[in-house]
Order: structure tokens, then C-alpha cells, then sequence
């Protein structure tokens, strides 16, 4: 498909979103991205992230962005820690910064950053939450929370599983697979919780034990980015129940294991 001439929307501003922004302009595309948070300040990006040679290095490498990834890139996680529930060192997987198999690792936030001012002015419209989307012959209608619509002729959902452009490409949706995660964040981590710090060691962790998952990591502000991940019962709507009941229900399963989660992640740091 030639994109001369086409109008192209980017649904969603995360990594690959704008990755792929970058790539379409280089090549003269009329590109525009549209991200439901308000601006680039709007909120913390969340954990750091590897990228491997074969796959987000090639990525940038064809961006011609890797000075600014190099200068960014997290040189102190160089290996991945991993424990048993008790915090007992099972190995410590280092990670390649260089040569062939290098996996560096990068805060999403500099990321983002670093493709935000790579692409042209004015790319990435802000504050826009898709709502719909709709085939209108050879091109697709984005209409979004703001009544606001646009019309393009190419169309790329990168805004996670629950896109609402997947409907146009496949009746299948995402299916909740019975395990929650929930994010943490500890300021000061160093001295809040020097036996998680101390654990760390500088390093990444995973905990793993009686079906629950605990993952560590430090933030260069000295912060302690933690989630904790627990399988959950499925909670199936009864024919007969009321609405009402199954909200209790659900809530009540949630309820649940949050106090579990909140259980193994205090177990974990003392």
C-alpha cells in the first residue's frame, strides 16, 4: 500500500506509537497522533524498559535516534535479580549493554521524550480519547469524547488490547486471564526501605512463590517502583443475580485479594 497522499491517524502516544510517527515521517507521510493524556507532563510513564537489538534498538537505529537513547539509557541495571517468596537469591541474570544480544534499558519517560521531539510540530494532539471508530468506504471516522471527528484514510490502533479500533480488524476481544497487578511507588527508598533497597542491590528483581509475583525496581530519583501480581478467582455472572449483587461480588473478590497483595508485598520487604 503507498502512503503518498494518505492521510494517516496514530491512535495512542506510548513507544510504539510514536516510533512509528518517527518512521512515517522520515518517509514524507502526513502523520498526526492522538493521546487521550493531556499533555507529556500529565503523569509518570512507569518502569524502565529493555530493548533488544533485533526489535526496539533496530527501531531507533532506522529513527536515527540511538545518540539520544545512549545518552539517556540506564547503565546501572545491568542484571536481573531473581528470588524465591522469601527473598532468597535464586540468580542474578546480567544483561548484555553491548555487543551482539545487548538488551540496554531506558526510563519510559526520557523515551517518550526523546520521540516527542524527534517528530514535527504540532504531530501529537493531546487530550483526545477515542470513543468509536467506524469504516466509511475507503477511509475510517475517529470520533472522540469531545465530539470532535477526523477522518483518515489509514487508521493505526496503538493503544493497547482494549483499542477501540480492533473491532474493525477482528470480533475477538482481550479476555481478563485472572491475574491483577497493581503498581507501587516508594519515595526515598533507600532509607523508607533499606531491606528491599539493600535486596535490590542495584539490580531489577522478581519474586516468584505460591502464585504470586513481586517485581522491584529503582528509579533514578531513588524512588522504588514496585508491583505486586496475584492470580484472582473469575467472577461469573450467576443468571439469577441482580446487578447489584454482582458489583458486591466483584468488589468483594477485589477487596480480597488486595489485602493479599498488600500481605505479600509487606512480607517481601521486611
Amino acid at each position: 500500500m503507498s502512503i503518498e497522499g494518505k492521510k494517516i491517524a496514530i491512535v495512542g502516544g506510548g513507544p510504539g506509537g510514536l516510533t512509528l510517527a518517527r518512521l512515517l515521517q522520515m518517509r514524507g507521510a502526513d502523520v498526526a497522533v492522538y493521546e487521550r493524556d493531556h499533555s507529556r507532563e500529565a503523569r509518570v510513564q512507569g518502569s524502565a524498559l529493555d530493548l533488544h537489538e533485533d526489535s526496539g534498538l533496530a527501531a531507533l537505529e532506522e529513527a536515527g535516534l540511538m545518540e539520544p537513547f545512549w545518552a539517556n539509557h540506564r547503565s546501572d541495571l545491568d542484571r536481573l535479580r531473581l528470588t524465591d517468596k522469601n527473598g532468597t537469591i535464586l540468580h542474578d541474570h546480567m544483561r548484555q549493554m553491548s555487543g551482539a544480544g545487548k538488551r540496554p534499558e531506558i526510563e519510559r519517560g526520557p523515551l517518550r521524550d526523546i520521540l516527542l521531539d524527534s517528530l514535527a510540530p504540532g504531530t501529537v494532539h493531546w487530550n483526545r480519547r477515542l470513543e468509536s471508530a467506524a469504516a466509511h468506504g475507503d477511509q475510517v471516522v475517529l470520533h472522540f469524547a469531545d465530539a470532535d471527528s477526523v477522518v483518515a484514510d489509514i487508521a493505526i490502533g496503538c493503544d493497547g488490547a482494549n483499542s477501540r479500533l480492533r473491532a474493525l480488524v477482528t470480533p475477538v476481544r482481550p479476555e481478563y486471564v485472572g491475574v491483577t497487578l497493581v503498581e507501587c511507588v516508594v519515595p526515598a527508598a533507600k532509607d523508607t526501605v533499606p531491606e528491599a533497597w539493600n535486596l535490590l542491590g542495584g539490580a531489577a528483581l522478581i519474586a516468584l512463590g505460591s502464585e504470586r509475583t513481586i517485581g522491584m525496581g529503582t528509579k533514578p530519583d531513588g524512588s522504588l517502583l514496585f508491583y505486586a501480581g496475584s492470580e484472582v478467582q473469575r467472577c461469573r455472572r450467576q443468571k439469577t443475580a441482580g446487578r447489584g449483587r454482582h458489583r458486591r461480588q466483584a468488589c468483594g473478590l477485589v477487596s480480597y485479594e488486595l489485602r493479599r497483595l498488600e500481605q505479600a508485598v509487606g512480607a517481601a520487604v521486611r
